[in-house]
Parts: structure tokens; C-alpha cells; sequence
């Protein structure tokens, strides 16, 4: 069975580490013998390039990656390839997208954490890490748009960095919408703004939760990599369930 490696960006805070080992056990049990195994590209140890080796070396011959990241941007764009191609593996290595674009997963996870703060707003900020990406702020938007949708009410998006509105602006923003509260919830996981009602300080102030909760991985699009070779055409992964 090919085994799978989860690709986190890693923080410095250890509960980001914590909740990606309870997904990597998570997926684990949903398919027993499965090699499923965690990775970092920063803060946190190892990384993409060590997991690989270690499966080299282990004999196997093949290995499947999935980036938890959301969007497109410069991580899923560059640093997840460019982890494969230093790792210096001979075996081929196919590479899942990033877990955009939105879909029923997503949104029922999104539900779920903001049912954890009760009822009682009529508005939510979806916030995001940042970045300077377009198409990335794009993908972060419409996820806004659906969870609005879904619960019937005004979303606003928000970033903590790189990008506008923060989210002491976006709360304003649907305040001056007449909405008398509003719910937060986070795009980028592990570390994310948790919960809560009625915001008046900024993102910065507030704890960090890992926001999402999945049963069962989607069937993504893949790239290949097989070294010394170049980028091949999109695959199939091998099915999970």
C-alpha cells in the first residue's frame, strides 16, 4: 500500500504539531494499514524531504503527499514542489493539491466550529493567514461566500497579514451593515482565530484552535514527480476507502 505523508506548513506554537499528528492518526485508523506519516516545511520537525528519505530507505517504492494547505499560494506553489525535488528521492512522489477549491467538506467543518459558539450572530468573519496571491484571496473568498450562504447570513473575509481587510475592519464592515454580531472563523489551520462573538480587539488577542475536523480524504488532483525526471502529467492517487 502506498504510504501517504501529510504535508503541514508547521508552527511554533506545539498544539499546530499536536492536532496534525491527531489527523495523521485520524486517517490512519479510517484505513488500517496505511503508512500514513507527518511532515513540515517550517518550524517544525521533520520535514517533507526527511519523511521521503525515510520511506526510501525503508524499501518502499512509491509514496503519495497531501499539502494541508487551502489556497495556491506561494506554499502549495513552490515550497511543496521544491521540498519533493530537494529530497533527493529516486522513487516517484505524487503530490495532491492543495485542498481548495471549496466543497461540502470544507463547509460542514466550518459549521461545526462556529455551532461550538452557540446562535445569536447575524454575521461572520471568515479570517486567513494573508497573502499577496490573487487567485489565493480569490479561493478565500468564495469559501467566505459559501459559509455565508450555507448559514444564511453576511460574510466578511479577513486577514491577519499580507492583505486587507484586518479583522477589526471586516467586523466593522458588517457592523456598519446594521448587523449587531458577528462569529469568526478561521481558513488556515492548525493556528487559527477561534471563535467568538461581538469582536472588539484585534485577531491577535484571540486563542488558537485547529479548526477543522475530516473524516475521509477527497479524491484531489495529483502532479507526479519521479527524480531526475521532470514534472509529469496529473494521476490518480490510489483510492483511500
Amino acid at each position: 500500500m502506498t504510504p501517504l505523508v501529510l504535508v503541514a506548513h508547521g508552527s511554533r506554537d506545539p498544539r499546530a504539531a499536536r492536532a496534525t499528528r491527531a489527523l495523521v492518526r485520524a486517517v490512519a485508523a479510517a484505513r488500517p494499514g496505511l503508512d500514513v506519516r507527518a511532515s513540515y516545511l517550517d518550524h517544525t520537525l521533520p520535514r517533507p524531504g526527511q519523511v521521503l528519505g525515510a520511506l526510501e530507505a525503508a524499501g518502499h517504492d512509491r509514496v503519495t503527499m497531501v499539502p494541508l494547505l487551502l489556497t495556491a499560494a506561494y506554499h502549495g506553489r513552490v515550497d511543496v514542489p521544491e521540498a519533493v525535488r530537494s529530497a533527493g528521492v529516486r522513487i516517484p512522489v505524487a503530490v495532491a493539491d492543495v485542498l481548495s477549491p471549496v466543497n461540502d467538506l470544507l463547509l460542514a467543518g466550518l459549521r461545526r466550529r462556529l455551532a461550538v459558539a452557540g446562535s445569536g450572530f447575524d454575521g461572520v468573519v471568515l479570517a486567513a493567514a494573508g497573502t499577496r496571491d490573487a487567485a489565493a484571496r480569490h479561493t478565500v473568498a468564495e469559501a467566505a461566500d459559501a459559509l455565508g450562504a450555507s448559514l444564511g447570513v453576511p460574510a466578511q473575509v479577513a486577514y491577519a497579514s499580507a492583505a486587507a481587510p484586518t479583522g477589526a475592519e471586516a467586523v466593522e464592515a458588517l457592523r456598519a451593515r446594521g448587523l449587531a454580531g458577528s462569529a469568526w472563523r478561521p481558513t488556515s489551520w492548525p493556528r487559527a482565530c477561534s471563535t467568538t462573538r461581538w469582536w472588539h480587539r484585534p485577531c491577535r488577542r484571540a486563542r488558537w484552535q485547529w479548526p477543522l475536523r475530516w473524516r475521509a480524504l477527497p479524491s484531489w488532483p495529483l502532479w507526479s514527480y519521479a527524480a531526475p525526471t521532470p514534472l509529469a502529467s496529473p494521476s490518480s492517487p490510489p483510492p483511500l476507502e
